[in-house]
């Protein structure tokens, strides 16, 4: 089980949301957290909803280099697992696209470059020297951060892996405090079968 972000040295939001598993499936509804480590892409996302009238929680992670990807029946017995190089670099373009939620991640992160691109949009490279993730950040006219996108994401088939363009939109700019971030997400991945969205959220509170 992925070991929590120590909260001396981490961000923290509190998630509403929905999620569906295939462009077939129903939406499910979820409550989650998630923590960032300070300067880092690191993160740790535990959700929780119900599979009919069975509780279950999620862990997914990015810490120490590896992501890992754990499902559980009540938070206790095991179900489902995932592990390995794809998950490594799914899990780091996800912790480098999140970055737009903990203000001192952006510019300030371990193991990121970052660049400004001829069309305006901010391109940031994670690499660890084990893993490498890149991800090209959008803006609006009043420079506030509004989408983010990879060109290859890792998604496990079965017993493949395939890559594919993978995006996020963000909306919504509200203060927690003394903290302004985007309040609302989308989350879409660009399959050839078409645009498959299949996470939005809402922000309830940011420490």
């Amino acid at each position: 089980m992925p070991t929590p972000i120590e909260p001396e040295h981490s961000f923290r939001i509190a998630q509403t949301g929905e999620i569906r598993l295939a462009p077939d499936k129903p939406w499910i509804r979820l409550s989650a957290v998630q923590e960032f480590a300070a300067g880092s892409i690191e993160y740790h996302w535990r959700a929780a909803f119900r599979a009919g009238l069975v509780p279950m929680t999620v862990d997914d992670s990015f810490e120490a280099g590896a992501g890992e990807s754990a499902i559980r029946v009540a938070g206790l017995v095991p179900v489902g697992r995932a592990r390995g190089p794809a998950i490594d670099k799914a899990a780091a373009v996800r912790g480098l696209a999140e970055v737009m939620w903990h203000p001192t991640g952006i510019g300030f992160c371990a193991d990121v470059t970052w660049e400004l691109m001829p069309d305006g949009k901010v391109q940031a490279t994670y690499d660890d020297r084990r893993t490498r993730a890149i991800v090209d950040f959008g803006f609006d006219d009043g420079g506030r951060l509004v989408s983010a996108y990879a060109a290859a994401r890792p998604q496990v088939e079965g017993k493949t892996v395939k890559e594919y363009p993978w995006s996020g939109i963000v909306s919504d700019y509200a203060w927690f405090g003394s903290v302004r971030v985007p309040s609302r997400a989308e989350v879409t991945w660009h399959l050839p079968s078409g645009d498959f969205t299949y996470f939005r959220c809402r922000i309830t509170s940011v420490r």
